[in-house]
């Protein structure tokens, strides 16, 4: 399952495109329109957060934000990572940035 973070134009899109392909695909955003909308498209999505990290371990996190809400999501995700989870940035971060929060994740 792809937990994805951002149901926006690109979120949705993406997340749209891997339902039809047969992945189970999960989204979270803070719009409830951009929720409905991806229900609508036979995406399940969640109203926070912390309820879009509920499940097995580990999980997969997508995240596509804009570059300028990436360290707020992360801030608000990380106190619901466990060891093996992957958080992937599909945003178009500078890479130093990336590796400065990988870094981060890590520890």
């Amino acid at each position: 399952m792809i937990r994805l973070v951002g149901l926006g134009r690109m979120g949705l899109g993406m997340a749209r495109r891997w339902h039809r392909k047969g992945l189970r695909v999960v989204g979270f955003d803070p719009d409830p329109r951009a929720r409905e909308r991806a229900e609508a498209s036979g995406i399940w999505a969640r109203e926070t957060l912390e309820a879009l990290a509920e499940g097995a371990l580990p999980r997969l996190f997508w995240l596509m934000v804009p570059h300028e809400a990436v360290e707020g999501v992360l801030e608000a995700l990380a106190p619901h990572l466990r060891p093996g989870d992957r958080v992937a940035d599909g945003g178009n971060s500078f890479y130093k940035d990336t590796l400065r929060r990988a870094r981060a994740l890590r520890e």
